[in-house]
């Protein structure tokens, strides 16, 4: 699908496209009270940030809200580049900052049980740029719930916005995913480097500390809604146990689009469309819901079709159609 524009790197126009226009009614399964309580989680990621820690303390949790008793199961970090390298191609200096949480609990006396992933929106220098490059890449995180991924350069789930997979997959110091290699059946499957978000929540879905009996919410706030989506596609596809049937769910705040697609020379073979991710998003997370301020810039970031030049295109698609917009 080639671009509308007809000039080199020309942006489409920065408004909510009509498949994404406000409903006249919330969107099937949406709690607005469990909105608010994934939002205000949202708000205590940047508490975490600004304190320096990944632990969240007993009067930071009582804030979620009177009556919610939630503990802190985990904290999630994430090792960024500060420095660039001397040379082009080799690593700076990094620092490891907080990037969000996980929380099991109930809301109010009695009320429902939940476990809950919070990360982070954008904040640092790097985040910044993170947000920016955005040139498309196969989802391939883990080993695909066992079944692996094929041994070419393909894409089965489809392709997403690269700098915000590579912000999940990075390990400490810039570590990035390699390939293993199942030569007898032609599949590969991909590490999860140390440090990285990726195999923090890798280890947290495998651990005890989590009960699998109860649904998982998993909210970001903008870059952090953007992660919440890669979250809850490696959880939904590699860790298909970690939750009751139709138990995953989740919520982001101003979340740019993330599923991405590539033409080029305007041939289907050379084809992969934001679709594909979509579809898979869709088949591995039970409920998703985007809450939108409509005036925000970010949730129709990046543009829906950026054409490069006459013969390439790149795309951007939403993985939901349902916003809950609001205009504050």
């Amino acid at each position: 699908m080639a671009c509308p524009e007809t000039v080199p790197f020309a942006l489409a126009q920065l408004t909510e496209p009509q498949q994404y226009a406000s409903p006249t009614a919330l969107p099937p399964g949406f709690h607005a009270s469990i909105a608010l309580l994934l939002g205000n989680c949202c708000n205590l990621t940047y508490t975490q940030l600004a304190n320096g820690t990944t632990t969240l303390s007993a009067a930071e949790l009582q804030g979620l809200g009177s009556g919610n008793t939630f503990k802190q199961l985990a904290g999630f970090t994430v090792s960024e580049s500060i420095v660039a390298g001397a040379e082009i191609g080799t690593s700076g200096e990094y620092v490891t900052v907080p990037v969000g949480f996980a929380l099991s609990g109930a809301m109010t006396s009695g009320g429902p049980a939940m476990n809950i992933i919070a990360l982070r929106g954008t904040q640092t220098y790097n985040e910044w740029i993170n947000d920016i490059d955005a040139v498309p890449t196969p989802f391939h995180v883990g080993n695909n719930n066992g079944h692996y991924y094929m041994n070419i350069e393909f894409a089965p789930l489809g392709l997403v916005h690269g700098s915000f997979y590579s912000l999940y997959n990075q390990g400490t110091d810039g570590t990035q995913p390699t390939k293993i290699y199942h030569a007898m059946d032609l599949m590969t499957e991909y590490t999860r480097p140390p440090g990285s978000i990726a195999e923090q929540i890798a280890t947290l879905l495998t651990s005890a500390t989590l009960d699998a009996a109860l649904p998982l919410y998993i909210t970001g706030h903008s870059l952090g809604g953007a992660l919440a989506i890669l979250c809850a596609m490696d959880i939904g596809t590699n860790f298909p146990n970690g939750f009751p049937a139709g138990g995953l769910a989740m919520y982001n705040l101003a979340g740019p689009l993330v599923a991405a697609g590539l033409s080029a020379f305007n041939t289907s073979f050379l084809t992969i469309d934001p679709s594909v991710f979509v579809t898979a998003y869709t088949s591995a997370v039970a409920n998703s819901y985007r809450i939108v301020n409509s005036p925000d810039i970010v949730p129709i970031s990046p543009p829906g079709c950026v054409g490069l030049g006459s013969e390439l295109s790149i795309q951007f698609a939403h993985v939901t159609a349902n916003p809950v917009a609001y205009c504050a």
